[in-house]
């Protein structure tokens, strides 16, 4: 449901997509920075990860009852323009430190299906 890339038009973030036949209903979000859990991705784990950074990305949260439709890419972090040189740090951060997962369902419910990047 999500994933990291490096964009060729000079933008880099996390990218929440739903690639499913239906919509996908998010039930819950855990953050994770340096091993450490925040809780669930909000305004106050942003700040947490983001305090003293160069420059703040903008962001998106995916709160408990969200929904995305099929299609949908919704950036939960968005650095843009992005800069090779001047912001390797914050992709350092997003591909390395930061660990968002996303617990979601269909609307039939009852899945718990789990979104998250590989163990860091």
């Amino acid at each position: 449901m999500h994933q990291v890339r490096l964009k060729p038009d000079h933008r880099a973030g996390l990218l929440a997509v739903n690639a499913g036949l239906g919509p996908a209903l998010v039930t819950s979000t855990e953050v994770y920075f340096d091993g450490t859990h925040l809780g669930q991705w909000n305004l106050s784990a942003f700040h947490h990860v983001f305090a003293g950074a160069p420059r703040e990305p903008v962001i998106s949260a995916l709160f408990t009852g969200s929904t995305l439709l099929p299609g949908d890419k919704k950036y939960l972090l968005l650095l843009d323009p992005f800069d090779d040189t001047a912001d390797a740090w914050f992709w350092e951060m997003v591909a390395g430190r930061l660990r968002i997962e996303i617990r979601y369902e269909s609307l039939y419910g009852g899945e718990n299906f789990h979104a998250a990047p590989p163990p860091l």
